[in-house]
């Protein structure tokens, strides 16, 4: 598989600054390629996302590079790893909310 070109430094820093919240694997190669763009600071911040995985193989992958999978669908499907993602935010949402938290309604991005 061939990387894809990327700025690697607006990826790091969208990490670190917390704008990227949920993160979707497809292959182990892309966990193998995301990990080498990434440095100390913004591993750490990968490691604060929602983690999705389309299936098994590439959990597996994920787990090895400590970065485990929070949502890994039923069946390796796009359409399912987004529908599992989309559920596990909700989930998190209202939990977030639950705990006190102020509704993202009265909170600004």
């Amino acid at each position: 598989n061939r990387r894809p070109a990327i700025d690697e430094e607006d990826l790091r820093g969208r990490l670190r600054s917390g704008e990227l919240v949920a993160l979707s694997f497809t292959s182990p190669s892309t966990v193998d390629n995301f990990l080498a763009c990434l440095d100390d600071s913004s591993l750490a911040a990968a490691r604060r996302c929602m983690i999705a995985a389309i299936g098994s193989t590439t959990a597996k992958r994920l787990a090895e590079v400590g970065l485990p999978a929070d949502v890994v669908p039923a069946r390796p499907d796009v359409v399912a790893m987004a529908g599992a993602l989309a559920q596990c935010s909700a989930t998190a949402l209202a939990a977030w909310r639950a705990a006190g938290s102020p509704s993202a309604a009265s909170s600004s991005p």
